[in-house]
């Protein structure tokens, strides 16, 4: 949006459409289990990385942590080789699919990208199932993720940080709850079906 007003479109010629997604407000944390979702398509020098092994260092405190990486996975012999290294072979899961039915069994959304890629669709059918979205601090993830509202927004992230954040979580499942029903409702306000066809009617 900002470059076309630069280049000298007028903002009221730019109507902006989400992909539409359906909403699922069903949130509840059914076990001791902390499931955190990623999208598999980040690679581990921009991200992925970073989430393994915060994933890794959450489990000295909670124990109880599993990882699944979903939709489209880009680099599997380096996932499976870095999780052989970190321990953490038992406690991940690889899901390829085109579809995004694997977030709506997790707890949390991971989201970490330290490059220029666009925003995956993922991150928008993770709050459109309710989940709490953990990302780092970046001019484009603020558009969705809202801090301390439906997720966390780390600045200077690290595995550090991000473990820290993970742990809070999984300690407040009253917390964690209420950062989902946030996100499904900022989900219903930009991503609904009956939303986005009346935008596409209106053009």
């Amino acid at each position: 949006e900002a470059q076309y007003l630069k280049a000298g479109v007028s903002d009221r010629k730019l109507v902006l459409v989400y992909p539409p997604c359906e909403i699922r407000t069903s949130n509840a944390k059914n076990s001791q289990t902390l499931t955190i979702a990623c999208d598999g398509e980040t690679s581990i020098d921009h991200g992925l990385g970073m989430i393994m092994r915060a994933v890794r260092d959450s489990q000295d405190i909670l124990e109880n942590v599993r990882l699944v990486m979903g939709g489209t996975i880009t680099e599997r012999n380096r996932i499976e080789w870095l999780a052989q290294e970190l321990g953490l072979k038992d406690s991940l899961k690889l899901v390829p699919a085109r579809g995004y039915d694997w977030i709506a069994s997790c707890d949390v959304f991971l989201f970490m990208r330290n490059n220029n890629t666009p925003v995956p669709l993922a991150l928008a059918h993770a709050l459109a199932a309710g989940k709490p979205v953990i990302t780092n601090d970046a001019l484009p993830h603020r558009e969705f993720v809202v801090h301390h509202k439906n997720g966390i927004l780390l600045k200077d992230a690290n595995s550090d940080m991000l473990s820290q954040a993970l742990i809070n979580l999984g300690r407040k499942p009253e917390w964690l709850a209420e950062l989902g029903r946030e996100s499904a409702r900022f989900a219903q306000e930009r991503f609904s079906p009956e939303l986005v066809r009346k935008k596409i009617e209106a053009l």
